[in-house]
């Protein structure tokens, strides 16, 4: 957690963060190092007399994760979405550095949580954080996961080289159905993706009759 890779996100309102952006808010305010608060944000830690502390389940205190995240999470989204109350929200958002300037409260409650953690922002870091796809598979056992642990696989080369000129591969990740279309969110791991090209799905039982698909744009 304290790597940075795990985000947590609402869609629906367009927010997003990690425990380092907490981190980064509070560490100031709390006159502690920003690594050290990172470190206990998603743990079993305490704050006590100004210092991090340990065992906080077993000793009935709130968790730095609960006490520093969730509740001021918690408290917009009554006032936003449970209890419709534009002056509390705005008064809470100021406390925590946010103006707002919508004046109907579900609207209001979206700028708050957008402009105090911006989902771009904390996406784009998570991605800039994933391992490049030329350097991921030094790692034998990344390989072998991918290609169902099959040792000489006929795309292992092609993945390790990793060129924009080489045989196209994509892993994908996720698959989602709307409108009646499939989309696929993807990782290019070698060549590149044009529109209009026929690709083939490898799944991991391989058998002699492949499916071919053609891209759309």
């Amino acid at each position: 957690m304290d790597e940075g890779n795990v985000i947590f996100s609402s869609a629906i309102h367009g927010y997003c963060f990690g425990v380092e952006d907490f981190a980064v808010i509070y560490a100031e305010r709390l006159q502690i190092p920003k690594a050290e608060l990172n470190a206990a944000l998603f743990g079993d830690f305490y704050i006590s007399g100004g210092k991090i502390k340990g065992d906080a389940a077993s000793r009935g205190r709130k968790t730095l994760f609960s006490q520093l995240i969730l509740e001021p999470l918690w408290a917009l989204h009554h006032c936003g979405l449970v209890a419709n109350d534009l002056p509390k929200l705005i008064e809470l958002a100021g406390k925590l550095g946010v103006q707002i300037k919508s004046r109907r409260v579900l609207d209001a409650f979206d700028e708050a949580v957008r402009t105090w953690l911006p989902l771009s922002q904390a996406c784009f870091r998570a991605c800039a954080r994933a391992p490049s796809a030329r350097t991921a598979f030094h790692n034998k056992y990344r390989m072998q996961y991918l290609l169902g642990n099959k040792k000489e696989h006929i795309l292992s080369n092609a993945i390790e080289e990793c060129l924009p000129s080489g045989i196209t591969v994509v892993l994908v990740v996720k698959l989602i159905r709307m409108e009646g279309r499939k989309f696929a969110i993807c990782r290019v791991f070698s060549g590149k993706i044009r529109t209009g090209e026929e690709l083939y799905l490898v799944g991991r039982k391989v058998t002699h009759t492949s499916t071919v698909i053609r891209l759309r744009r």
